[in-house]
């Protein structure tokens, strides 16, 4: 008796382990700006760090996976004072354009075994421009409401002759997320709250005016 006991208290608390414990996972993977200049090539990275929390099982009509991601955007210093940032926003889903083919041929219909498949990527991958994050730049680095969108395509009309965005690459990695870029380049960012715009009003016209610290930078210091 004392043993079917413990067996049946062995199986109930497997049931509530394997019901209610969502599964976890993580990764690193670092984006790369490749930006060509009248002066030669610039090449801009940054570290982000992604946690992926699978779905309550018991929950499972309710629930839904998780991304969450600590981190910075990718600052690319032109000079004179002219900075391009890729932004945040869709960070942790880049994985799954950059190897749109190994999530077709391995992942797909299995989170949870997808996830397990980009923890292995080690290969530099190009994303499709139709995925770029959305690049900003700062006519004054010193004010905030003085941000422009800089389209992919538009480095030249942004930033003078000779300028242009050749690539942008994603590659899951060992390395330590990045810390400090950010706020090297933007010195209001410890004192700045709401939208960029300076007022608490949605702006329709222009989303960039819209944005927020936490489209910057997320973790420790947003």
């Amino acid at each position: 008796m004392k043993r079917f006991l413990l067996g049946l208290c062995a199986i109930i608390l497997f049931v509530i382990w394997w019901g209610f414990v969502p599964s976890t996972n993580h990764w690193n993977h670092k984006l790369t700006l490749y930006i060509d200049t009248p002066q030669g090539e610039i090449v801009a990275s940054s570290v982000t760090g992604i946690k992926y929390t699978g779905i309550i099982r018991f929950l499972a009509p309710l629930d839904t996976v998780h991304l969450s991601l600590t981190g910075e955007a990718v600052v690319a210093d032109l000079g004179q004072g002219r900075f391009i940032f890729a932004l945040l926003d869709g960070n942790a889903w880049l994985p799954w354009a950059a190897y749109s083919d190994v999530y077709e041929a391995e992942g797909k219909g299995d989170f949870t075994r997808w996830i397990k498949v980009i923890t292995r990527q080690t290969e530099e991958r190009d994303i499709p421009t139709e995925s770029y994050p959305m690049l900003v730049t700062f006519k004054d680095i010193t004010d905030p409401a003085s941000v422009r969108e800089v389209k992919a395509d538009g480095f030249a009309a942004s930033f003078g002759e000779g300028y242009a965005l050749k690539r942008m690459t994603l590659q899951v990695t060992d390395e330590a997320v990045t810390e400090g870029v950010v706020e090297g380049a933007l010195g209001w960012l410890d004192t700045h709250a709401g939208y960029f715009n300076g007022t608490n009003r949605f702006n329709q016209t222009r989303p960039e005016l819209n944005l927020t610290i936490s489209d910057i930078i997320k973790g420790a210091k947003k």
